[in-house]
């Protein structure tokens, strides 16, 4: 059973910003069946492992659509999950709120600068920095300085932590609250922000936040499956949640903050939402669409930020990526406009190999790329230097005998032995150095221990992954 301490920490999503460098073969040109072999050959291990009891997975690649099941609904059970199968989604559901706020702002019923004390009752006292107010703009980038849950959380139930926490207890909180730090100088993720965002839409528009979203996004775009409160013939669909220890939970209540993370979905709801961001020409709320994609915050060693949507920073630059857990689920959804490509992976198991197996399945849609199978990361600590995350197996860098988690990556070497210091550089840049032609090398200056090491790696065929965001949870 989790702690409460851990409950806070893994509630709607965490966000650790991450680079690709590389992955797995990539499938891009892959038909219908070999598709399926690969995403097969990624998910059943989980399956037969244990890590995850059930999945169901949506694929967009072009014009296609395709949904593959796995496990159980229950264990020991017969069914398994389906496209219509409901899962709680956790902070994938930040991306309908981000997108209400861009549909208000649209119709002129808020503007993104507007000061969030405005849309309270005049008793409600929200904190400043100084003169700078918190704005709309600032709650759905994650940049208010507003902390992750109030320290009034403290729930009677670790088996559903939200039930009961109420609006009255946030209006406190708020009111004695001080900021550390002006509003929008830093992301900082925060599931008490992101909730007090969907709470200020819904007053402004005269509803709670679960009719807003029915009458402004689900009934629009058809999506009849994404809501906060189950019917009775969906709570028959809704799949049976297991903790990370794969023991059974109750679901999630979060009457306070639905915004951020109190959905729940369906793959092929979820799938359909995503053809919708993916090309939004023609289609219901296609101005607010199209603004809830267009980045709002930048800053070194931060996630780049759209409304809600995280950019992952692949080939593109432009996959959106948002992953989300509560309890006994699991969850990712991420799009890329230009590649026209799009995943969902919904688990009822609080397992994080969900959101490496998100990555995965990304990459076997993205373009072939040739790299060296790092996973980098970029910290403040690490004085501007990408750090290796991760080593894909079989990579080059894995098979270098050297290169391990941790090391840092100073530069490269040109032909003449120059260091092309990475320090600083922009990471996107730094990416793009280190891939190349497959077959051409790359001599990579390591630090390990505070030594320097030059690694001469050939650079391979490899897939890519959108390695942003690594998660996220309610």
């Amino acid at each position: 059973m989790k702690s409460v301490g851990l409950i806070r920490r893994c509630l709607f999503g965490w966000l650790t910003l991450l680079f690709a460098v590389s992955l797995i073969p990539a499938a891009r040109a892959a038909g219908d069946d070999e598709l399926k072999s690969r995403v097969d050959a990624l998910v059943q291990p989980l399956i037969d492992d244990g890590k995850v009891v059930g999945l169901a997975i949506g694929v967009i690649r072009g014009a296609e659509t395709h949904v593959f099941s796995y496990g159980r609904l229950v264990q020991g059970g017969q069914n398994k999950p389906t496209g219509d199968t409901i899962f709680e989604i956790g902070a994938i559901g930040q991306a309908f709120t981000g997108l209400l706020l861009a549909d208000m702002a649209e119709r002129g019923l808020v503007r993104l600068d507007q000061r969030v004390e405005d849309l309270l009752p005049a008793a409600v006292s929200v904190p400043k920095f100084g003169d700078r107010a918190i704005t709309l703009l600032d709650l759905v980038t994650h940049t208010s300085g507003l902390p992750r849950m109030p320290d009034n959380f403290k729930p009677k139930s670790k088996m559903n932590p939200h039930a009961d926490y109420t609006v009255e207890q946030m209006y406190d909180f708020l009111s004695r609250h001080t900021l550390t730090r002006a509003p929008g100088e830093k992301y900082e993720y925060s599931n008490l922000g992101m909730g007090l965002l969907g709470h200020v839409l819904g007053l402004r528009a005269g509803l709670d936040y679960e009719e807003l979203l029915k009458r402004r996004i689900s009934e629009p775009l058809g999506l009849k499956q994404t809501t906060i409160t189950l019917s009775e013939e969906q709570q028959k669909r809704f799949a049976q949640g297991y903790n990370a220890r794969v023991k059974p939970t109750s679901q999630w209540d979060i009457p306070t903050f639905t915004g951020a993370g109190g959905h729940r979905s369906s793959v092929n709801d979820l799938l359909r939402f995503l053809r919708a961001n993916i090309d939004p020409a023609g289609a219901p709320l296609e101005n607010a669409l199209r603004a809830s994609h267009v980045q709002r915050f930048e800053k070194a060693y931060m996630p780049r930020l759209a409304m809600a949507w995280v950019f992952a920073d692949i080939d593109s630059e432009d996959t959106l990526w948002l992953t989300g857990a509560s309890g006994g689920f699991r969850s990712v959804a991420a799009f890329d406009p230009k590649l026209k490509i799009g995943v969902v992976v919904l688990a009822n198991t609080a397992s994080d190999e969900t959101d490496k197996l998100g990555k995965q399945i990304l990459a076997l849609l993205s373009p072939a790329i040739s790299g060296i199978g790092v996973g980098l990361g970029w910290r403040a600590e690490d004085a501007g230097y990408p750090t290796v995350k991760e080593l894909f197996r079989g990579g080059p860098a894995a098979k270098s005998g050297g290169i391990a988690v941790g090391d840092r990556l100073v530069g490269i070497e040109d032909d003449k032995g120059k260091l092309i210091d990475f320090k600083e550089k922009d990471p996107r840049k730094v990416i793009a150095m280190i891939r190349g032609a497959r077959g051409s090398s790359v001599r990579i200056v390591v630090e390990k221990n505070g030594e320097r090491k030059v690694y001469k790696l050939i650079r391979e065929i490899v897939g890519q992954v959108a390695q942003a965001p690594s998660s996220s949870k309610p």
